[in-house]
């Protein structure tokens, strides 16, 4: 018998010692699971993923939404220039759009459909986006967050607009949302790890919340307090009092600080604008 079989046997059996014992409640299996990593049948990103699973059996959809104020949202009404701007400031795939009211939405715009139709050379004859738009996927926000993910695989959807008991618009969730309770949180090809501040145009920057305060002082040759926060995203709350909305804006020193993403919990990315850019400099 080959090493590789022996190992495998070897591994199916601690796991079957390990289960023998039927777990009597939630608490118990997460102990069944702790006691597996300590004893080293699991390495620690299994324990992690296993407790991200346990955790979404228990929460349902209005944990992990973006709430309502939070939502970036189109309007049908607005001209193409206008959502386009909004497109690639905030940087979405999908976006709900509005119509005459916030509350009546009319459809979801994926963003590769507008960009397929600009590559086709349709955009110019379009009136508006009600020809891209796709039927709008409503779950009640009592929902179990992990029915909702098996919903998503089924119908091959990516987002839901989540509703309370009367049928108002209370958030938005994605698969995405979902999966980040379990894996932890995913960045794309635009989060770079090690880049915390990047220029966008000859005025404008893109900044994560979590840049220093030190770094934003040195990369804009400003003085912002360092007393205040640690961070850019604590500063910013701190001066608002509460977590920003997306859309929020607020100046300081000579700088325009826009909310571009935030959840319900921490801002992640803010478009800084110099206002005052004779006196300030930048850097490289």
């Amino acid at each position: 018998m080959s090493d590789s079989v022996i190992k495998s046997s070897s591994l199916l059996s601690k796991l079957k010692d390990l289960f023998d014992n039927e777990p009597e409640d939630r608490d118990d299996l997460l102990a069944q699971i702790k006691d597996a990593f300590n004893r080293q049948i699991i390495d620690v990103e299994a324990w992690r993923m296993l407790q991200g699973v346990m955790s979404l059996s228990a929460q349902r959809v209005r944990d992990i939404m973006v709430p309502r104020a939070q939502m970036v949202m189109l309007n049908e009404r607005d001209t193409l220039a206008d959502n386009l701007a909004m497109i690639l400031e905030t940087e979405h795939s999908r976006y709900p759009v509005t119509g005459e009211t916030k509350d009546d939405l009319v459809g979801i715009l994926m963003s590769k459909d507008l960009l397929i139709a600009y590559i086709r050379d349709q955009v110019d004859s379009l009136d508006s986006l009600s020809s891209l738009l796709r039927p709008v996927f409503y779950v009640p926000e009592s929902k179990r967050a992990a029915e909702l993910l098996r919903e998503f695989q089924s119908r091959r959807l990516h987002i839901a607009v989540a509703v309370d008991e009367y049928g108002s618009i209370t958030g938005l969730v994605t698969i995405e949302d979902i999966i980040e309770g379990i894996v932890g949180e995913i960045e794309d090809e635009y989060d770079k790890a090690d880049v915390h501040i990047m220029q966008m145009n000859e005025h404008t920057f893109t900044v994560k919340a979590v840049a220093s305060i030190d770094e934003v002082n040195a990369f804009f040759d400003v003085k912002l307090d360092i007393e205040a926060a640690d961070t850019l995203g604590g500063l910013i709350v701190s001066r608002f009092g509460r977590v920003p909305q997306t859309g929020e804006s607020l100046a300081l020193s000579g700088l325009l600080f826009k909310v571009l993403r935030a959840d319900r919990r921490r801002v992640q990315l803010f478009k800084v604008t110099l206002i005052n850019e004779d006196d300030i400099g930048h850097g490289e």
